[in-house]
């Protein structure tokens, strides 16, 4: 799978950078018919084959968990170890950095 062999976006978040890196990883993210799994507002299936599309789902879900394990340092993927779903990390990350930049 190409997504495999290319980073996601072009850089690591680094606390200054989280507009850009979110606007570019929701990019990249809704080019894959991802984003509605990211922002939380697909948790079930609820079409036909609903065991199928929980695991397609679920398939979903673990992927883009990678690749946001991906954008953030070592102590920023310590703090998101306890969450399941990537929308919950990703909310935690906008949290975060939202915070930093606030207090500038």
């Amino acid at each position: 799978m190409d997504s495999e062999k290319t980073n996601v976006v072009s850089a690591k978040l680094d606390g200054k950078n989280f507009p850009i890196l979110k606007f570019q990883f929701q990019s990249y993210v809704s080019d894959r018919r991802l984003l509605i799994i990211l922002l939380g507002q697909s948790l079930l299936a609820t079409t036909i084959n609903p065991e199928k599309d929980q695991d397609d789902w679920a398939a979903s879900n673990a992927q883009l968990v990678s690749w946001l394990l991906g954008l953030v340092d070592v102590a920023t993927c310590l703090s998101l170890h306890h969450f399941a779903f990537d929308h919950e990390m990703w909310a935690h990350i906008g949290c975060l950095h939202s915070q930093n930049n606030a207090s500038r």
